[in-house]
């Protein structure tokens, strides 16, 4: 009997399985960005306001947009910021693929930048905007567990200056 007993136990333990949802909710995965702005290497790991955010699409023939967006914050005061959009009129939802941008792209009056890096030194701010000429393109690489991997390039202009934002690298960015 007592066999009987320690096998039915046995078989009850076994066949209860743990749940295939990796999501950590207290311990989330370590958030990173890391390019090169004309040659320069930027690279952050503690990354404040890092999320990829689906928006309406501006225009037909387009089936979603996705804003990347990342803040660097020192003291709570922004000291750069980079923004990647992500359109798509294959998928309705972000997928492992590639996405690739050229403007203007225009929704009435309103203009979508398709990347855009603000550089702050001190009290100035200097935006760069994807211009026409300009262009973003980004690889997602893995979508998971609500959180996305994935690389870019991009260009982006300021007047007569223009940046190139190359080796672009992110990970484990959350979906909002």
């Amino acid at each position: 009997m007592k066999t009987f007993v320690y096998i039915a136990t046995l078989l009850v333990f076994l066949s209860c399985n743990k749940s295939s949802d990796n999501t950590n909710t207290t311990n989330p995965p370590q958030q990173s960005i890391s390019y090169k702005v004309n040659g320069v290497s930027r690279s952050y790991t503690a990354v404040e306001q890092f999320k990829i955010t689906k928006g309406i699409p501006p225009i037909s023939p387009y089936t979603f947009s996705y804003n990347i967006s990342a803040a660097y914050l020192n003291n709570g005061i922004t000291t750069e910021a980079i923004y990647l959009l992500v359109l798509s009129n294959t998928y309705s939802e972000i997928a492992v693929g590639n996405y690739y941008c050229q403007p203007p792209i225009m929704q009435g009056a309103t203009t979508w930048f398709v990347a855009r890096l603000i550089l702050v030194s001190g009290n100035v701010t200097t935006e760069y905007t994807g211009q026409t000429g300009d262009f973003s393109q980004v690889q997602i690489t893995k979508v998971q567990n609500g959180y996305i991997d994935g690389t870019f390039t991009a260009s982006v202009t300021n007047g007569a200056q223009k940046l190139a934002i190359t080796d672009g690298v992110f990970a484990n960015v959350k979906i909002n």
